[in-house]
């Protein structure tokens, strides 16, 4: 049958067979990078991957978005979002848990030699089984700091995940998950989730000091709003200076909005799609530990309503000085 396509049916085809890893079961060890490259950072990092490609073999061959590729011993999955770019390395792993990003050498090595951007977050993930499920790991206090483990149940039960979220001094942060009876693609998609989670969170995360650095200046334009307001009010000034200094006023006010609007709407949209991916992994608290729900709310909330706060002055001042 012939049909009459719609000219984006392919590419939104396409979009929904994105971010996802290939099927793995435990033990299993990952290692992802995270580098912020930017709207117009797209042609660099397109370079880069056909450069990795010609250095391994495609498996999913390599579109604008994504691609998986064969390095050696390694399976890499790359993915390009809006503003950052991802690199999953994949391998066997060992049923004792085990950190040592040398596992991943010279495949690693090779993905970062030139690679575009700034490096976000890196994490290695160790996917175990879990014989004993009611036994917390032996050694866990060699892997993570005793003051900052992260403990709970996922995906109903059926997994265990524990970390600090500490960025340790081989540039990694690490995530031990147990397995506790994942079948088929479950290990892959409670992965996936979990990493989407840390690296959405710390894109929002990027909104915050740009508040923190701005917030001064915007205390001051306020402050200096409200003595012309008086100043219009009780008529103590000439007209014209009121107009240049109020015109100077809303001129800068106008140049944070531009500047910071972009940042602050990304923080807001990675923010809902931290709680998103929060949300589907069914957590399941453990008595005398930190759940990965309350880390993340802990920390990710308040950045984004200091950011949302932000905002809102910015606007209302742009409101009262028109």
């Amino acid at each position: 049958m012939m049909f009459r396509n719609h000219p984006l049916r392919a590419a939104l085809s396409e979009e929904m067979h994105l971010r996802r890893l290939p099927g793995f079961a435990a033990p299993y060890r990952l290692v992802q990078i995270v580098t912020v490259i930017g709207e117009a950072g797209t042609g660099d990092a397109r370079a880069h991957i056909d450069t990795l490609a010609k250095a391994g073999r495609e498996i999913v061959p390599i579109s604008a978005k994504y691609g998986v590729l064969a390095l050696g011993e390694f399976i890499m999955v790359w993915e390009r979002h809006t503003e950052f770019a991802t690199y999953t390395l994949l391998c066997r792993g060992d049923t004792e848990v085990s950190f040592d990003p040398d596992r991943f050498e010279p495949a690693l090595s090779t993905v970062l030699a030139e690679m575009p951007g700034d490096v976000i977050r890196a994490t290695q993930v160790a996917l175990i089984a879990d014989p004993s499920p009611d036994r917390i790991p032996e050694a866990l206090e060699q892997w993570f700091a005793p003051d900052a483990i992260i403990a709970c149940d996922v995906a109903d039960g059926l997994a265990r995940i524990m970390s600090d979220f500490r960025l340790n001094p081989d540039g990694f942060g690490r995530l031990l998950v147990l397995d506790r009876g994942l079948e088929r693609d479950e290990p892959a998609q409670l992965v996936l989730r979990l990493q989407e989670l840390g690296n959405y969170r710390n894109m929002a995360l990027l909104g915050l000091p740009l508040a923190q650095q701005l917030t001064p200046t915007v205390t001051k334009l306020e402050g200096r709003l409200a003595e012309l307001t008086h100043a219009v009010s009780e008529r103590t000034s000439e007209d014209d200076k009121l107009l240049d200094e109020l015109t100077f006023l809303s001129a800068e006010l106008a140049r944070l909005a531009a500047e910071t609007r972009y940042r602050m709407s990304a923080t807001r949209a990675y923010a809902q799609l931290s709680k998103d991916r929060l949300d589907s992994l069914c957590i399941v608290p453990i008595r005398g530990f930190q759940s990965l729900a309350d880390f993340t709310e802990r920390r990710l909330m308040p950045a984004v309503r200091t950011c949302d706060s932000f905002s809102a002055r910015i606007e209302d001042l742009l409101q009262r000085a028109a």
